[in-house]
């Protein structure tokens, strides 16, 4: 309604460090290949080799906002 001050959801996004269980070859790309990010509905398409099964990953969720900082520096690249 107007007039009405509007609360802003706070989100919840987290930065997880997921085990990679599951690796397959892109069908339609000879130089990728297709990880599962474990417990979440989403998948990282990627270079071959750059995981193996069993490699720890940080998994940042999409629409996250990471802070400009060295550490990030390849995300704002």
């Amino acid at each position: 309604m107007p007039g009405e001050a509007t609360a802003l959801a706070k989100s919840n996004h987290q930065v997880k460090v997921v085990r990679i269980l599951n690796i397959r070859k892109h069908p339609n790309a000879d130089k990728l290949e297709i990880v599962d990010i474990p417990g979440t509905a989403y998948q990282y398409v990627g270079t071959i080799g750059q995981f193996k099964v069993g490699d720890l990953a940080i998994y940042i969720q999409p629409d996250s906002l990471v802070p400009e900082e060295e550490v990030y520096d390849f995300l704002w690249k």
